[in-house]
C-alpha cells in the first residue's frame, strides 16, 4: 500500500483562543485487474492454398491445446491472400493465411498464456487489463491515511515550535478511483507461479510497456489545536 502526504494546511482558532490547523493524509491501494486480454498473429505461407490452410490449422490447434484451461480463445477469423513471388529457387504464387488471435485470461494465468504463445512460435503483444472501477476500501487503508494525517500535523506543529493539542474535527472524504500508469511487472496480480513465469519472460526481452491501472484513494482531514511549547497545557 502506498501512502503520500497532502500539504494542504489550513489554520484557524478554537473558541478557547488556541490556533488550529487542518491537515490531510492520503492512502492509495492498487486495484487488481479483473481479467486480461492479449493478441497474437498466426500467419502461415505456402506454395498452395491447401498447404497454407493446413499449416494455419495446425498452428491454431497447437496454440489452442497449449492455452488449455488457462484462457479463452475468441473466434479466429482467418483471411487468405496470394501474390506472385520471384525467388532464386522458386517462382510462382505464394498463399498466405493470417488471423489475429485474441485470448482472454485470468490475471494469475498471464505467465501460462505467455508460455503458450512463445512455445507456439507466436510473438506476444502488450496485454490489456480490464478493471472493475469500484473503490475497494479497508479499515487498514483508513487507518494509514489517518496516521499520515496526524504525522503531518505533528510536523507542522513542530515547525512552529509547538505541539498538538485536542483533536477538533476529522473529515473522511469519499473514496475515489485514480488512474496510474505502471510497468507490467508492477501490476498487482494474484500470487501464483504463473506470474513469476510472466515476469521472467518480460525481463528476458519482452517490451515492458506502461499500462493504465487504477488505485483506490482515500483522504482523511484532521484538525488539531496547536499549543505553544511555553504553555503548560498537556497535549493529546
Amino acid at each position: 500500500m502506498t501512502v503520500k502526504l497532502e500539504q494542504n494546511v489550513l489554520a484557524s482558532q478554537t473558541d478557547l483562543g488556541l490556533p488550529t490547523i487542518q491537515v490531510s493524509g492520503t492512502a492509495l491501494r492498487q486495484l487488481p485487474p479483473k481479467y486480461g486480454v492479449i493478441q497474437a498473429t498466426i500467419e502461415e505461407k505456402a506454395s498452395t492454398q491447401e498447404a497454407a490452410w493446413t499449416n494455419f490449422q495446425a498452428t491454431s490447434d497447437r496454440f489452442r491445446d497449449k492455452v488449455g484451461d488457462h484462457g479463452t480463445i475468441k473466434n479466429i477469423m482467418p483471411r487468405e491472400s496470394a501474390e506472385e513471388v520471384s525467388r532464386t529457387l522458386r517462382s510462382g504464387m505464394e498463399y498466405t493465411v493470417k488471423a489475429i488471435v485474441e485470448v482472454e485470461f485470468e490475471p494469475s494465468a498471464y505467465g501460462e498464456i505467455l508460455k503458450a504463445l512463445i512455445s507456439s512460435g507466436l510473438a506476444p503483444t502488450t496485454p490489456r487489463f480490464v478493471y472493475d472501477k469500484t473503490p475497494s476500501t479497508s479499515p487498514e487503508l483508513y487507518t494509514e491515511a489517518t496516521t499520515k494525517a496526524k504525522e503531518n500535523a505533528r510536523a507542522v506543529a513542530l515547525g512552529v515550535d509547538g505541539r498538538l493539542g485536542r483533536l477538533v474535527s476529522i473529515n473522511i472524504g469519499p473514496p475515489r478511483i485514480k488512474p496510474v500508469f505502471r510497468k507490467q511487472s508492477e501490476i498487482l496480480f494474484s500470487t501464483s507461479v504463473s506470474m513469476n513465469v510472466a515476469r521472467e519472460f518480460n525481463f528476458a526481452g519482452l517490451k515492458e510497456d506502461e499500462l493504465e491501472t487504477f488505485d483506490t484513494e482515500v483522504q482523511i482531514t484532521v484538525e488539531f489545536e496547536i499549543i505553544e511549547n511555553t504553555q503548560s497545557v498537556e497535549a493529546i
